[in-house]
């Protein structure tokens, strides 16, 4: 929406806000949205409780919230993510782990998306304990406010504080991105993620060409006005999801155990 009170507000957010509203809670918001959109699949939120990420910064200030951490002034090193309050994740994200052939970090916010998730209690747990195989997909561009100046190495490093060792493989790009978006990132003070990775005893390291090329029409959607009460980054280098599917795939355990989860 661009206009009125809802100048920035997107109909997806507004339909899921309405159904946990009614329903008291977000995962039955989710699966009625996705019997209504005639999705198959499991989707499942990590956790029902309502809950903040938090940071400790390294010179000992405390930041309460996903935005108030990006915009920080000055950027100061995180040291410490936490939840405030501590919540538990739902007992279905826990099994689905657990009975998983493959596990896949994806590609995102790393400090406020990916990291936050693994800070609700049992997941962390649940992953360290499962036998499926774990992928880490490591961002194309990194996110001012989060991973300011990160390399490949330092999304990887970050990302063990919270699980340690349990990676066993990254997905590295190497295909060459769009040098025109290259450049419009750069004026927001976004770059490409360097890959200094080398694989390790700990985590085998995949590298190949995982980028979308859009067309003029996608990147014409994505650089629409969004409204002035919405507040987003840039979505235009983006993994190709084809590639990236071909490439997690391979990876999968071929044993008889496997559950194809």
């Amino acid at each position: 929406f661009t206009q009125s009170e809802l100048n920035g507000i997107s109909v997806g957010n507004l339909i899921l806000a309405a159904l946990s509203s009614i329903s008291g809670q977000f995962s039955v918001a989710v699966d009625e949205v996705c019997h209504a959109a005639g999705i198959t699949q499991q989707v499942l939120p990590v956790s029902d409780a309502e809950t903040d990420i938090a940071a400790e910064l390294e010179d000992g200030q405390r930041v309460i919230g996903e935005w108030q951490i990006i915009q920080r002034q000055p950027r100061t090193d995180v040291a410490r993510l936490y939840l405030q309050p501590s919540v538990q994740a739902l007992p279905q994200v826990l099994e689905a782990i657990a009975t998983a052939d493959i596990v896949v970090l994806c590609p995102g916010s790393l400090l406020t998306g990916t990291i936050a998730l693994l800070l609700h209690e049992g997941v962390c747990e649940a992953l360290a304990a499962t036998s499926a195989t774990c992928l880490y997909v490591c961002n194309l561009m990194t996110q001012p406010g989060q991973t300011d100046g990160f390399t490949a190495e330092r999304h990887l490093a970050t990302l063990r504080q919270y699980l340690g060792h349990r990676v066993d493989g990254v997905l590295v790009n190497n295909g060459v991105l769009p040098p025109e978006l290259v450049a419009y990132y750069a004026q927001h003070g976004s770059q490409p993620v360097p890959n200094d990775l080398t694989s390790d005893e700990a985590a085998v390291v995949y590298s190949a060409d995982l980028v979308e090329h859009p067309d003029v029409d996608t990147i014409r959607a994505y650089t629409r006005p969004q409204g002035n009460g919405m507040q987003v980054g840039l979505h235009l280098i983006r993994h190709d999801d084809a590639k990236l599917a071909a490439q997690i795939m391979t990876r999968v355990p071929t044993s008889p155990q496997g559950n194809g989860n």
